[in-house]
C-alpha cells in the first residue's frame, strides 16, 4: 500500500499529498490548532455516493473520523471538499483514507500530528547529534535559538528561523547538560528547556 509522508509543523501548517485514486485529483492534510483538516478534489465527470474520512494509528485499524452524505463530484470540473478530525492522536502518526462509496478505498496519508499549544518541544532528548526543535509561529515571524551551557555561557552562535522548527547540529557540543533559549526578533523570551548531549 502506496503512504505518504508528512513531517508536520505547527500552527497552520499543510501537507499536499498526490492524487492516490483515479477519481481525486487531490488529498490533503492540514493542522490548525489542534484539528487535522482533511481537503480533496474530486475529478470532473466523476462521481461517488458518500465519503468518509478514517483514520488509524501504527498497529490498530481504521476508524471513521467524518463522514459527507449524498453524490460528491460534479460534471465538468473538481468539485472540492473537507472533513475536520477534530480528535486526531496527539505526538503520533495519524493515517488517513477516504472511502470513497462504490469507487472503493483511497491510498493512505500519514500526517504527523504534533500539538504543542504555544509551547517548544526538542527531540530526541538525550541527543548525540542532531536536536529537532518545533514551536507555534503562526505569523512566521523571526525566531532566535541561543544554547547556554549549564553555567550560563553562551555556547553556540544564534540560530535564525523564520519558519515553525529547526533542525540543530550540536555535534561539536562536549557531553552536558544545557539550556537552549527560544526568542522573538526584539530579544523576549518565549521558551527555555533543558536538554543533555550524550555521545554514549
Amino acid at each position: 500500500m502506496k503512504e505518504v509522508i508528512a513531517s508536520i509543523i505547527l500552527g497552520l501548517c499543510s501537507f499536499l499529498g498526490t492524487a492516490q485514486h483515479p477519481i481525486l485529483t487531490q488529498f490533503s492534510a492540514q493542522q490548525i490548532g489542534g484539528v487535522v483538516r482533511i481537503d480533496f478534489g474530486i475529478k470532473g465527470g466523476a462521481s461517488c455516493v458518500g465519503v468518509t474520512l478514517e483514520r488509524r494509528t501504527e498497529g490498530e485499524d481504521f476508524t471513521e473520523v467524518g463522514y459527507i452524505s449524498g453524490i460528491c463530484g460534479g460534471t465538468s470540473q473538481t468539485e472540492w471538499y473537507a472533513i475536520d478530525d477534530v480528535n486526531p492522536v496527539s505526538n503520533t502518526t495519524n493515517f488517513y483514507r477516504l472511502r470513497l462509496g462504490q469507487e472503493g478505498n483511497s491510498d493512505e496519508l500519514a500526517f504527523d500530528f504534533v500539538y504543542l499549544g504555544s509551547d517548544l518541544l526538542l527531540f530526541p532528548n538525550p541527543v548525540q547529534d542532531q536536536l529537532s526543535l518545533r514551536w507555534v509561529n503562526v505569523s512566521s515571524t523571526l525566531r532566535i535559538i541561543r544554547i547556554y551551557a549549564s553555567d550560563g555561557r553562551l555556547i553556540s552562535p544564534d540560530y535564525t528561523s523564520n519558519g515553525y522548527s529547526a533542525l540543530l547540529d550540536l555535534s561539536f557540543l562536549d557531553d552536558g547538560l544545557y539550556h537552549l533559549v527560544l526568542q522573538d526578533e526584539k530579544g523576549q523570551v518565549l521558551s527555555t528547556k533543558s536538554f543533555l548531549k550524550q555521545t554514549n
